[in-house]
């Protein structure tokens, strides 16, 4: 089964864009501004709500992080236990 939550890195131009990109309504996986990266946890649905946000920033990549195995088996179980709690 697909997962339809992903975790995007992003790099971008300046420590300030991504400081401020960290205010944005996005759950935040990892901040480093003086790398000037972040990873963004979000679910499929909010990927156009994202790629607006980015719209207004100096964006220098932008990469969908591959799921390990590991991390399929935990979401399908954490799933399983949230629908016989």
């Amino acid at each position: 089964r697909k997962s339809t939550h992903k975790v995007y890195k992003l790099k971008f131009h300046s420590a300030e864009d991504t400081r401020r990109f960290a205010g944005e309504q996005f759950e935040l996986a990892e901040l480093n501004p003086e790398k000037t990266r972040v990873r963004v946890r979000i679910d499929d649905q909010d990927i156009n709500r994202l790629i607006r946000t980015l719209a207004g920033y100096d964006v220098r990549y932008l990469s969908e992080e591959k799921q390990t195995l590991e991390d399929c088996f935990m979401q399908y179980y954490q799933q399983t236990e949230a629908i016989h709690s």
